[in-house]
């Protein structure tokens, strides 16, 4: 009996122990107004939730397959919070990017980095829980080193979950700053930022949740609810992925989209899933470029979508002036081919990010598209 009760317990006792839910990603905002970043140009005070949108000078396009250039602010932003943070616009932005090495981040930040990818755990561990003010008070291009850094300790410690929660939570925080703007076409507000990420958990899935219950969705990569709330699946194999970041980034802003459905901000009219896919492409095409996501360098970019993305574009190069046919919107990567198409045909990537806007907030495409082009000058694809 003894040894049919242990068999029990292992059978079924264990499984409830090693589902794990994280906290919500609500970070330590009592310390951020405290946090001023003394970093290189570039650098913003703690506090400032809005990146510089693209928009205000040409984009050089990438080479076919190039992951797509994204400036970085060249201004500085202040706030406090519960204040609301408008965009200031960066200045004419140069016709190809400037190469740069990777930025220096401050010493502490760097010797928590080389600790983590040796497994100190009593420095890791104290570092952790200040880890999230200091990201917040440091510029874009440090956020990017320090991710990289922690997912390379990731990838040498696989199994300090603490780190991998860390950048799980830092991917969050920095992809909300960045693509709220692109999708609502508004600056992210204090409240909003610390609703969000305490509206956001990731979940590790493992063999069993397949089999039991209580995980909405295990097979998909993540799950938006209407009450706002998101959840990021972590699947067994994790370590597989060719990056980390670009992953989570692309998945977070695809779900962050269906939360703006729930919210009423994106339209439902061409399908649930139509504006979250154009979101995950554009995010991709930025994060890996277009060769890579046909490498499969993010997974759930799937080669249906990429076809449809295809007849996206071929749509944006018919002439508008007999173009009637919307029905290939209902199709999941439409969108974001039509919108990539439009950004190489006006030469401007943001026309990209505009279009695509536009079209989830349910304008009619071809009025989107005439719009985008008055708005930078381009004609349409008929002249």
């Amino acid at each position: 009996m003894r040894d049919m009760l242990l068999l029990a317990v292992l059978a079924f006792g264990l499984p409830v122990q090693a589902a794990r839910i994280s906290a919500p990603i609500s970070g330590q905002a009592h310390a951020l107004a405290q946090v001023r970043s003394a970093g290189p140009s570039g650098a913003h005070e703690a506090g400032s939730l809005v990146r510089a949108l693209p928009w205000s000078g040409p984009l050089a396009l990438p080479a076919a397959g190039a992951p797509v250039p994204v400036p970085r602010p060249a201004a500085q932003y202040g706030a406090v919070p519960g204040a609301a943070f408008a965009p200031v616009l960066a200045p004419a932005l140069p016709v190809a990017p400037a190469a740069a090495g990777p930025a220096a981040v401050p010493a502490e930040v760097a010797a928590f980095l080389e600790a983590a990818r040796a497994g100190d755990t009593t420095q890791v561990e104290a570092f952790l829980r200040e880890l999230p003010a200091r990201f917040d008070g440091l510029a874009y291009d440090q956020r990017e080193v320090v991710l990289a850094g922690l997912e390379s300790a990731v990838r040498v410690q696989p199994k300090a979950r603490a780190l991998r929660r860390a950048l799980q939570d830092l991917i969050v925080r920095d992809e909300l700053e960045y693509i709220e703007p692109r999708l609502r076409g508004a600056a992210l507000t204090w409240q909003r930022r610390e609703e969000v990420l305490a509206q956001t958990r990731f979940r590790d899935i493992r063999w069993w949740d397949y089999f039991r219950g209580g995980v909405d969705n295990p097979e998909a990569e993540g799950v938006a609810k209407p009450d706002k709330s998101i959840t990021l699946h972590v699947k067994s194999g994790w370590q597989k992925l060719p990056s980390l970041v670009a992953h989570f980034r692309a998945l977070f802003s695809h779900e962050y989209t269906h939360r703006l459905q729930f919210e009423a901000e994106v339209t439902m009219k061409y399908g649930g899933e139509i504006p979250s896919l154009g979101t995950e492409l554009l995010r991709g095409l930025e994060l890996v470029g277009l060769e890579g996501l046909r490498r499969g360098m993010i997974d759930f970019i799937t080669p249906n979508a990429l076809g449809d993305f295809e007849r996206g574009r071929a749509w944006m190069r018919k002439d508008i002036s007999g173009r009637q046919d919307l029905d290939g919107f209902f199709w999941k990567g439409f969108l974001g081919g039509a919108a990539y198409e439009l950004a190489l045909q006006t030469g401007q990537w943001a026309a990209a990010w505009m279009f695509h806007e536009r079209v989830s907030k349910g304008a009619d495409p071809n009025a989107a598209e005439r719009a985008v082009r008055a708005a930078f000058a381009a004609p349409p694809a008929s002249a």
